[in-house]
């Protein structure tokens, strides 16, 4: 109903995350898709089986993260109000 509100609490926890994050990709067995991986991550390494990469993060702090959702245009429509506290 359009009419009715909702509120919703969120309760992060505010530890930084590390700078970067482990992805796994394909079984190693698989070569079309793991040349794939290697195209898409330049840095690779084999894990139990798996290629894998070292990414970096785009957000270590939750706050930060949610600072930019709340620009977005679609959230901007849909919520009326947000308050970081």
């Amino acid at each position: 109903d359009k009419e009715k509100k909702a509120l919703f609490w969120f309760i992060i926890n505010k530890e930084k995350l590390s700078d970067y994050i482990k992805w796994c990709g394909p079984p190693i067995r698989n070569k079309f898709h793991v040349e794939q991986f290697k195209k898409k991550y330049k840095e690779t390494f084999v894990e139990k089986d798996k290629i894998c990469a070292k990414i970096k993060r785009k957000y270590t702090e939750p706050e930060n993260l949610i600072k930019e959702l709340i620009k977005d245009k679609y959230i901007k429509e849909k919520v009326n109000k947000v308050k970081i506290r």
